[in-house]
């Protein structure tokens, strides 16, 4: 029994205590209304807790409602935003990597992109080996550096083909046929494309380019077609003057053979 009179008690007490609250609110809204003076009651209520709400942690439905209804300002008038910048710079052996694909990218005159599918290791050193009998290098560099390689270059147009795994060929000559004869042998690697001597060229481009005879029957096939033309012109020219020399030979003779008779 005393234990329910004292929770009663309590009870009591609590909903006088609310309601002198909410009548201290209502009082000072009205005089408020009145006056712009602060306005002083006789007593004074104790802060609770639950009052303060820009001290309690928002609620996340709260937070989302307030950024659709708050008016569009700048981001810098009511809450810096940060901006988290995502840092593209090379660690470790990428630095190392990075340093070598640029060397070798500068002093090359051919670089050709291979697609390799799940290639087994002895099947890439053993094409590797017969590359590098005829000064042709095999590597194979993660993307992510031959993007820091390649971006801002002359050979920027390389990036679009270094796309899943890729391999990297490269040499300073241009031994494209070679090159396609090596891989042709192998089914794991299909050609994407390249640049031969600053020129960028699809796979079908290259398999073109290997057709053509070698550079020094070109210019030598072209040295004999201007020297033949060149010939034939200046045969041309004298034609008319050998045969008036010809002919007047031929009269002087004529006469001489008339005044004897």
């Amino acid at each position: 029994m005393l234990l329910n009179r004292l929770t009663f008690l309590f009870s009591a007490e609590h909903l006088i205590f609310n309601v002198l609250c909410r009548m201290r609110m209502a009082l000072c809204a009205v005089l408020k209304s009145f006056t712009s003076s602060k306005v002083i009651l006789p007593f004074t209520i104790i802060k609770r807790y639950r009052y303060y709400w820009e001290a309690r942690p928002e609620n996340k439905w709260r937070k989302k409602m307030m950024m659709i209804t708050l008016p569009r300002f700048g981001r810098s008038d009511y809450e810096p935003e940060e901006q988290h910048k995502e840092d593209d710079r090379l660690h470790g052996l990428d630095v190392v990597l990075h340093q070598e694909a640029t060397e070798a990218m500068n002093k090359s005159k051919m670089i050709v992109v291979f697609l390799q599918a799940q290639m087994e290791i002895t099947e890439f050193y053993r094409m590797r080996h017969e590359l590098k009998k005829i000064n042709i290098f095999l590597d194979e560099f993660p993307n992510h550096v031959m993007q820091h390689v390649l971006k801002n270059t002359r050979l920027e147009n390389l990036l679009s083909l270094y796309q899943g795994r890729t391999l990297t060929v490269y040499s300073e000559g241009t031994n494209i046929i070679d090159l396609l004869k090596i891989s042709n042998k192998n089914p794991y690697v299909a050609l994407l494309g390249g640049i031969i001597d600053d020129h960028a060229m699809s796979a079908r481009q290259m398999i073109d380019y290997s057709k053509l005879p070698p550079i020094d029957n070109l210019h030598s096939q072209l040295s004999f077609i201007l020297t033949s033309h060149s010939s034939s012109t200046h045969n041309l020219l004298q034609r008319n003057q050998t045969e008036t020399a010809s002919l007047l030979s031929q009269y002087i003779q004529d006469e001489k053979t008339d005044t004897q008779v």
